[in-house]
């Protein structure tokens, strides 16, 4: 990411452990630059690596391993202050912890394809989690849009906002190893 950038999903865990990762991008070589959302004893923690110092880590307050469906939206403004990494559970702006006080790196890796539910370098056999519907956008969305991706899911009538949408995973595939992009070129494998 060099730039502003959202990514939503849902997710259903009810894992208590540490460092569980969910959704992200990573570097298989030098710098090896981060950018991932995980389930970190029970809340929702996100951050930035650049590859020499951590650059940003932010975690919630609350925890949301109950076992219910909750739709996380992570926005970055493409500003290089670790404020304005938002994170949204169920279409409310969440109270955070800052872990790093150093600012957001201002080039994040963005050829590396997205995973999920682990690393590259680490994959963990024991996922007690579902990760379902990941959007990935070149902005940063609004409370509102938030808001209305949030609400059409309550009433069964998905919106894409298709405005910026670099990337759309259904997760719906019931055979193989590929996640296909239905909007792009970008298949997770």
């Amino acid at each position: 990411y060099t730039s502003a950038w959202s990514k939503n999903f849902w997710i259903k865990t009810t894992d208590s452990a540490a460092s569980k990762h969910l959704v992200g991008k990573q570097e298989q070589s030098s710098p090896n630059q981060w950018v991932w959302t995980e389930i970190n004893w029970g809340k929702i923690r996100s951050y930035v690596y650049n590859g020499f110092v951590w650059s940003t880590a932010r975690q919630t307050t609350s925890t949301f391993n109950d076992g219910n469906l909750h739709m996380v939206t992570i926005t970055y403004d493409g500003s290089w202050l670790q404020a304005w990494l938002l994170t949204y559970v169920d279409n409310v702006l969440q109270a955070v912890t800052n872990e790093y006080s150093w600012t957001v790196a201002s080039t994040v890796l963005t050829n590396e394809p997205f995973q999920v539910n682990g690393r590259w370098w680490s994959t963990d056999s024991t996922h007690t989690w579902l990760v379902d519907e990941l959007w990935v956008r070149s902005r940063a969305l609004t409370t509102i849009e938030i808001g209305e991706l949030y609400n059409s899911w309550a009433w069964l009538n998905p919106i894409t906002l298709s405005t910026s949408l670099v990337s759309y995973y259904k997760m719906d595939e019931t055979t193989g190893t590929t996640v296909a992009d239905s909007v792009g070129s970008n298949n997770l494998t």
